[in-house]
């Protein structure tokens, strides 16, 4: 991937059960939109989500990796409901309510 660094976005590592996805976006927010995207749109009803997923911004330069800011986790059923999917938001957190009890 080449990028222009003077566009405004960054690039972000997103990692969930056992896939990873590299994108080109303007937040975090954007960012796991996009990955949870992809990720359906390559492996549909097979897609693996955990209960977290994580980002990593990885725009920045190795040495700015150890800032634990530059990390971050946001909650699967809330990730999928931003990224409009939300039926299998509802659905993905009533299987989480049920392991949790």
């Amino acid at each position: 991937m080449i990028k222009k660094l003077k566009d405004g976005k960054k690039i972000f590592s997103v990692f969930c059960a056992d896939w990873e996805c590299s994108v080109h976006a303007e937040d975090i927010y954007d960012a796991y939109c996009m990955a949870l995207s992809e990720c359906f749109e390559k492996y549909g009803k097979n897609s693996n989500l955990s209960p977290t997923i994580g980002v990593i911004d990885v725009s920045e330069s190795y040495s700015e990796l150890k800032d634990p800011d530059n990390i971050s986790f946001v909650y699967t059923p809330k990730a999928l409901a931003d990224a409009g999917m939300h039926d299998l938001s509802k659905k993905f957190e009533n299987v989480l309510n049920l392991k949790n009890k």
